[in-house]
């Protein structure tokens, strides 16, 4: 897997069609999720931002209807 090979700091993901029943996860990652929403039984959109274990990190929490995840690294 890429991942494995390149071991990148931070991966941000779109329309991931994760459902909030679904719990994924990327070893030596953190994940934070924005699930998909649901029309009908069909996932739509959705944001995934990964962030490797050896980075200094907290995840900001919005008050938005956007379907979005913000985090602030700390370099």
């Amino acid at each position: 897997m890429l991942l494995s090979h390149i071991h990148p700091t931070i991966i941000s993901l779109q329309e991931t069609f994760l459902k909030d029943n679904k719990i994924v996860t990327f070893k030596g990652y953190f994940s934070y999720h924005s699930y998909a929403s649901e029309i009908i039984g069909v996932a739509h959109g959705g944001s995934t931002i990964l962030v490797n274990l050896s980075t200094p990190h907290r995840r900001l929490h919005l008050q938005t209807s956007l379907q979005a995840v913000v985090i602030c690294v700390t370099n």
